[in-house]
């Protein structure tokens, strides 16, 4: 539908898919630098090569900025609001 694979982040139908395209996505990269990975298969490379995937994570350095600068005043407001660092997984 849309002709690529950049699934937005910030918009809540999509973050599911987000978070498993960007931990493909890196188990990819940890992978072509010789790490084991017991998730992503060559037959599961395979498939979504088939499909076009692209595992090169294209990210300028001003969206990373802005995403960091964001989680930093999320995590912080979290800190003052339960006084620990302990952010649950749901």
């Amino acid at each position: 539908e849309h002709g690529h694979f950049g699934v937005p982040a910030n918009v809540e139908a999509y973050e599911a898919l987000y978070f498993w395209v960007r931990n493909n996505q890196e188990h990819y990269n940890k992978l072509q630098i010789g790490e084991k990975s017991s998730r992503l298969t060559s037959e599961r490379i395979s498939q979504l090569k088939a499909i076009g995937f692209d595992f090169i994570e294209r990210c300028n350095k001003y969206h990373d900025d802005v995403r960091w600068n964001q989680r930093v005043r999320e995590l912080k407001n979290f800190n003052e609001k339960h006084r620990h660092f302990k952010v649950p997984k749901n």
